[in-house]
């Protein structure tokens, strides 16, 4: 609190020369810092009246957790507790920073300062974001934490190796039990446990039977829909049919590459049922071994002792924050949170509304969001092979967008290498059962051709104009039937036009998928005397990075007013932007 007094008493001092200095430009060596000062001076003067608000309202929980006489679930549950009460604080605190990036989005000379002021700025775009999140968070967080009533959450475990639509096949469940800030209970089994088939079942969406023979609508395909509240209300449903237990009050949905994350944050974990500790550095090669059939097992067993393992995995990450919490760096737990949301290793949905708008606004829950008057593109895999072909496949694309006539129009050259070893075999779908039998290293499970029902989501009212072919024989499809390979416009999302294709990729082989298609004229705004394009690309969860280009035509001899992101190329009337799809990304362009 003294610095913040310091800081108040020298924006009071100041104050008289404040509206002089954007005008010093011109001074030699320290020009830049003077045209930027008052804004300096306003991410001063908010940031520490930030701190000063965040600190009052969680003291009380930051002696609980220094407490060394209270047990970690009592200091976990002391914190929630804190948190809660220290609401108006946390508020407050919100809207000074906010302040805060509104001074920092107002410094547009930031590479003319001194380095020191460099390093400092750079250190401000890092950590605003996840600051200015997770205290929107914090307004939530003691109700996901069960401060008002015992809640019970999905854990939908993903493996993204054989990519679904919201990050991969389901390969497991757990129910987390909170109350009062307290973690009560993780139970975890195998998918494979979780229906009851004695009950009836629907059907499942056409492309699962059409493709997959598959005639019930069971747990481990519920994340059909790439709109992740769309697939965790499946899911929840389902498990609760299947588990014949209460609604759930959310789902949250991890893969393999969050646990990597996690075990960042929580450091080494001890398995005594596994006489293993796993650390982020191992952590994908054990869950690996762990599909592996042995050389006596048949697939009854395998499923067993895979539910095993999870089961003693979830145990250890709860034995590690009940009774070993203060060894948990938050700083860093805190960093690979918000890491594993950004990229979509982590999405949360609640059924809550309240907490679900929070989530919502702070595009974690998977939500597909596209608001009128925008372009909007979204890749969406489904493996349909049966197997962990994803971890040997490579995708990129490169999206064109014509706004040269008063119709846009757009292609899209989707390019999927196989990265596995060539091989003799033909391509056949096999059976599950047969196929792990057959193979039982997780790589060979893995070197398998790459079954896909490929979707693209774009905004209603897109017109498919053409697209290329992709046909498979009968005798490589499980049902027998063989596919045209006709690519068709479907719309099993309100709200979005889709594109959906079945196809298949050879070990070792790459294949293209080209489609074109009109855009509405909408994705065009006028603003004064200016025209907008923007685009939003979604990121599949589950994925890596996709290489992406985006071409865009401007009229002839249009003028580009603006654009982000700022690596942008202009040749001719052409924009283009080349980037990695880590994480949801807008592209706008302004011109007239």
């Amino acid at each position: 609190f003294g610095v913040r007094g310091d800081v108040v008493t020298l924006k009071a001092e100041t104050a008289v020369f404040m509206p002089l200095t954007p005008y010093l430009g011109w001074v030699p060596k320290v020009g830049p810092t003077l045209v930027a000062a008052p804004h300096f001076m306003e991410m001063a003067d908010a940031g520490t009246e930030t701190a000063a608000f965040a600190v009052r309202g969680l003291k009380p929980g930051l002696a609980a957790l220094q407490n060394d006489q209270l047990s970690s679930d009592d200091r976990l549950s002391q914190l929630v507790t804190a948190i809660d009460a220290a609401k108006p604080d946390l508020n407050q605190a919100g809207v000074s920073l906010a302040r805060v990036a509104a001074a920092r989005a107002a410094i547009t000379n930031a590479d003319d300062q001194p380095a020191q002021i460099q390093s400092l700025l750079q250190l401000a775009d890092k950590w605003l974001p996840l600051a200015q999140d997770m205290l929107a968070f914090s307004l939530v967080a003691p109700e996901m934490m069960g401060i008002n009533g015992q809640q019970r959450y999905l854990i939908m475990a993903q493996n993204e190796d054989e990519l679904r639509p919201t990050g991969g096949f389901l390969t497991g469940a757990g129910v987390l039990t909170v109350e009062n800030g307290r973690i009560i209970d993780l139970n975890f089994r195998d998918s494979y446990g979780i229906d009851n088939f004695k009950k009836p079942y629907d059907d499942p969406p056409a492309p699962l039977y059409d493709f997959m023979t598959l005639e019930l609508f069971a747990y481990r395909d519920a994340n059909f829909w790439p709109d992740f509240p769309t697939s965790a209300n499946k899911a929840m449903e389902l498990y609760s049919y299947g588990r014949d237990v209460p609604p759930l009050d959310g789902a949250i949905a991890i893969d393999q590459q969050f646990l990597k994350l996690l075990l960042q944050g929580t450091g080494p974990i001890r398995i005594p049922a596994a006489e293993t500790t796993i650390n982020a550095n191992n952590v994908i090669a054990t869950l690996q071994s762990s599909w592996e059939l042995g050389d006596e097992e048949d697939a009854a067993t395998w499923i067993g002792q895979r539910k095993s393992f999870f089961g003693d995995f979830a145990s250890a990450i709860l034995q590690k924050v009940q009774g070993d919490f203060t060894s948990i760096n938050p700083v860093a737990m805190a960093q690979s949170g918000y890491e594993a949301l950004q990229t979509r290793r982590l999405q949360i949905y609640m059924a809550n509304p309240n907490v679900a708008a929070v989530l919502d606004e702070l595009n974690w829950d998977g939500r597909l969001e596209n608001p009128s008057g925008q372009d909007f593109l979204m890749v969406v895999d489904t493996n349909m092979g049966f197997n962990k072909a994803n971890l040997l496949m490579d995708r990129s694309w490169k999206y064109s967008v014509d706004l040269t006539s008063v119709e846009p129009t757009a292609t899209l050259d989707i390019t999927y290498q196989h990265t596995g070893a060539a091989s003799d075999t033909p391509c056949f779908q096999g059976e599950v059962a047969e196929l792990y039998k057959e193979t039982p290293a997780y790589l060979d499970i893995a070197n398998q051709c790459y079954w896909n029902y490929l979707r693209v989501y774009t905004p209603q009212q897109s017109t498919l104009l053409q697209a290329g072919r992709h046909p498979v024989p009968n005798d490589e499809m499980l049902n027998g039937n063989g596919w045209d390979g006709e690519m068709s416009q479907i719309e099993d999302l309100p709200n979005w036009t889709a594109f959906a294709n079945f196809f298949r990729v050879p070990r070792s082989e790459t294949t293209h998928v080209n489609l074109a298609y009109t855009l509405p004229a909408s994705v065009v705004q006028q603003t004064g005397d200016a025209n907008q394009y923007q685009l939003q690309l979604q990121k599949q969860a589950g994925t890596e990075s996709d290489p992406v280009v985006v071409t865009i035509s401007l009229p002839e001899n249009a003028e580009l007013i603006a654009f982000s992101p700022q690596s942008a190329k202009m040749e001719g009337n052409q924009v283009s932007f080349t980037l990695n799809l880590t994480t949801d990304t807008n592209i706008s362009i302004t011109y007239r």
